[in-house]
């Protein structure tokens, strides 16, 4: 895969800036220091876009990068954040029932206006 291919989403740096191409990526990771480069979070993001360079896929050296971005950031659960969705009951039989027969009452009626010959339904 050509260093020229755009990631689906830019990856946007801390200070603000975005890396849109694999090339704008393996740019940056070659600016690393050593210290910070030598970490296992940016090795692995290095090794992606390697392999994406061989044949790969864009979107692994992109998570790659974006993971050693925000390697400290802790994720947290939020309860608050989705409503719940296992208080919706479903329709019981009787429910069930009430909608059959309103398919079947409407079947009758178009079944029914047919036989009339008037073609409406």
């Amino acid at each position: 895969m050509p260093w020229s291919t755009r990631c689906a989403d830019p990856i946007v740096l801390p200070d603000g800036r975005k890396l849109i191409t694999l090339k704008d990526a393996a740019d940056y990771v070659m600016k690393l220091p050593k210290s910070e480069s030598d970490l296992p979070e940016w090795q692995m993001a290095i090794e992606m876009l390697m392999s994406c360079f061989r044949g790969g896929d864009a979107m692994l050296a992109r998570i790659g990068v974006k993971k050693a971005l925000n390697r400290h950031v802790e994720r947290v659960f939020n309860p608050d954040a989705k409503k719940h969705h296992w208080g919706k009951r479903k329709p019981t039989r009787e429910g069930w029932r009430t909608v059959n027969r309103e398919i079947a009452l409407h079947n009758a009626m178009a079944a029914a206006s047919a036989q009339r010959g008037t073609g409406e339904r």
